[in-house]
């Protein structure tokens, strides 16, 4: 991580409103690079800084964050010559409902049929970042000079529909933006560049404006050889539904082997790469998945 002389922070404690000042000039470092497609440099006082990229051009509703070779990349897809079209099923009602659970507590559940990406379709990514980026040891997530710098450049509408989303970390330790970026952030495992594309074609188009409802995305490196569906299908994890029906003793195991599988992914997540599983926990894990629905849905249409 670089390291420079601190410029003067922003207060933890510091809430942000629409009509806010979001990043004094006395600790903005950004550079515009680029002004079609409008690239904004995070960092001039060192190299290879990450890069801001918004895109559409005409709109800038959103905002990639991710390294200058990699968003010159994304700038060029074809998706964002294209109108956005209308999201899939509008028609049909709410894809999912928040009520209360009997014996679980309050739970999503789906209203209908869900197809793959529906719910990212539905609501568009306003923030996309790459999982392992560098930045400036003196812009941290308690000042959230980056983040902020990174907003900027946002149209107004999409600025005022992500800073209305919900912020579940403590202002003493998280400035209120990277706060509500951590509170909705929904990790995507992209493949290759082909997958990256699909899963960005499918993700892009808004649906109708719910400032409560997550829209914020972080991609992690690819990595893995997760396919799209999987991960617009999987990328809520196992804690984000509810299998009705059974009583109580049902659900209790059917949470346990939620559970065991979550905790089975955290631990392999922080392993290097490739991790390492014994052959017994792995079969295990499958039969969990298999019982939980899962891996139907990674193969269904």
């Amino acid at each position: 991580m670089a390291r420079s002389t601190s410029p003067r922070g922003i207060s933890s404690r510091q809430s942000v409103t629409p009509d806010s000042e979001l990043l004094p000039p006395s600790v903005d470092t950004t550079k515009v690079i680029s002004w079609h497609p409008r690239i904004v440099l995070s960092d001039t006082r060192y190299d290879n800084a990450p890069c801001f990229l918004y895109i559409p051009d005409a709109r800038a509703d959103l905002v990639f964050v991710d390294y200058l070779p990699n968003l010159r990349e994304v700038a060029q897809w074809p998706v964002w010559r294209r109108p956005a079209p209308a999201p899939p099923h509008s028609e049909a009602g709410p894809s999912f409902v928040v009520q209360d659970v009997p014996g679980k507590g309050t739970g999503m559940l789906a209203a209908r049929l869900i197809r793959a990406g529906e719910l990212i379709w539905e609501e568009r990514p306003i923030y996309a970042a790459r999982r392992t980026l560098s930045c400036a040891a003196d812009q941290t997530d308690a000042n959230g000079i980056f983040h902020r710098a990174a907003l900027q450049g946002l149209a107004p509408a999409a600025r005022t529909a992500f800073l209305r989303l919900a912020n579940a970390y403590p202002a003493r330790e998280f400035d209120a933006v990277p706060g509500i970026l951590n509170t909705n952030c929904l990790e995507l495992r992209i493949a290759d560049p082909d997958a990256g594309r699909q899963m960005w074609t499918r993700a892009r188009s808004r649906g109708a404006s719910r400032p409560s409802r997550a829209r914020t995305t972080r991609v992690r490196p690819p990595r893995t050889t997760t396919s799209p569906s999987r991960a617009s299908r999987d990328s809520c994890g196992p804690h984000a539904t509810s299998r009705p029906g059974g009583g109580h003793d049902r659900v209790r195991a059917s949470d346990a082997r939620r559970v065991g599988i979550r905790q089975l992914l955290g631990r392999l997540e922080g392993e290097r790469f490739p991790p390492r599983i014994a052959f017994e926990q792995l079969r295990e894990a499958l039969d969990w998945a298999g019982e939980e629905g899962y891996l139907w849905s990674m193969r269904g249409s």
